[in-house]
């Protein structure tokens, strides 16, 4: 069934009647798949010369409104913040709500919204439950959608001969694996890393991204420096409350899930949620172990386990990772407000999105993360 994670993006399908994009959750169109898969696979064009004037048209306006000139009459350059290569990845700007909004108005102005559909949709098409729906039909809907010679040309994906010989011949031989378009992928990601987003980040959607990217981090920074200048006084409480899937797109098929740890964190009157990895959790107990070999609780041990066991482990750890957790706290504030548990604990972009997602689905009764 579709999860919602971090390295995921809704589709988005553009409404017959609308002149605007939607944003539909797959849930609804796994429940009615023989009616709604030609709905959830068909992006219906827009009058994009209608929708870039009007776009052209706004933008006046705002040149109009909010530039000034020097004495000289010279226009003032609008000054763009600089971020880390990172921070300016197709899958960092996508995982960002402003980010992914500035991004697909831009690359439908600029006719390059089929790539983000192709790759929402071969995400998309990885967190199917394969048991449940039509494998084969699928596959050969995507490909159909934007990689055969009769597709529409607004969605016309051109990949190298190689790779859609490849696609095609496995659908001809109704042999399609989970990562049949994962070559044809990671072709378009490249590409949109070297040429949309490059672009995009020189437009005015992407100042504005950025200058969000720089403000989101100044007011972490701001809360931290507070924290780290009263640590000493602070209480601090870290509670693993529960875990969830997560899916990580840069590796191959069959090894890209994983399970993150939800804890929640109050220091002082600060309270709030971060998502941590195994991985994680094992690099800080190494760093703090480096500054104090003799004072630190054992290490949780890993498991290696079949996959119909991965659910029950993933609920036993995050118990035992809580329990490291409390025996961490218990020692001498040397170790318990160290600088390297501080920054374990820092509350990144990503992390205060998740947070809101799931304050936003308990308000509806529903929650993301497995409790225990």
């Amino acid at each position: 069934m579709w999860q919602y994670n971090s390295y995921s993006v809704y589709v988005c399908l553009f409404n017959e009647h609308s002149e605007k994009n939607e944003q539909i959750s797959l849930p609804e169109t796994h429940r009615n798949y023989s009616e709604n898969l030609n709905a959830f696979l068909t992006h219906n064009s827009l009058d994009r010369k209608h929708l870039k004037e009007r776009r052209r048209q706004k933008n006046a306006m705002l040149n109009l409104t909010s530039s000034y000139k020097s004495e000289k009459g010279v226009a003032k350059p609008i000054v763009v913040p600089t971020v880390p290569t990172s921070l300016s990845s197709y899958n960092t700007i996508i995982n960002s709500h402003e980010g992914r909004s500035l991004l697909i108005d831009y690359c439908i102005e600029k006719y390059e919204i089929e790539k983000i559909y192709f790759i929402s949709d071969i995400d998309g098409l990885k967190d199917y439950d394969t048991e449940e729906l039509d494998w084969l039909v699928l596959v050969r809907k995507l490909y159909k959608l934007y990689i055969a010679p009769e597709c529409k040309p607004d969605l016309l994906i051109n990949l190298p001969k190689d790779i859609t010989d490849e696609i095609r011949g496995k659908i001809k031989a109704k042999n399609c694996p989970m990562g049949i378009f994962d070559r044809a992928r990671e072709f378009v990601l490249n590409q949109v890393d070297k040429n949309v987003v490059k672009h995009f980040l020189k437009s005015s959607e992407g100042s504005q991204y950025l200058k969000a990217l720089v403000s989101f981090d100044n007011i972490s920074r701001q809360v931290i420096r507070t924290i780290s200048k009263n640590v000493n006084r602070l209480e601090i409480e870290l509670n693993v409350i529960g875990y969830d899937k997560r899916h990580d797109t840069k590796k191959p098929t069959g090894k890209s899930k994983y399970y993150v740890y939800e804890i929640e964190v109050r220091i002082g009157e600060y309270l709030f949620t971060v998502f941590r990895a195994y991985k994680e959790f094992y690099n800080l107990h190494e760093n703090l172990k480096k500054e104090f070999p003799k004072h630190l609780p054992p290490f949780p041990h890993k498991i290696y386990l079949r996959r119909s066991e991965v659910k029950s482990i993933a609920r036993q750890r995050a118990s035992d990772l809580n329990q490291y957790l409390q025996e961490i706290l218990k020692k001498q504030p040397e170790i318990s407000k160290h600088q390297e548990l501080l920054t374990f604990i820092k509350q990144t972009e990503t992390d205060a999105k998740d947070e809101e997602f799931n304050k936003f689905l308990i308000l509806r009764g529903v929650r993301r993360a497995n409790k225990f």
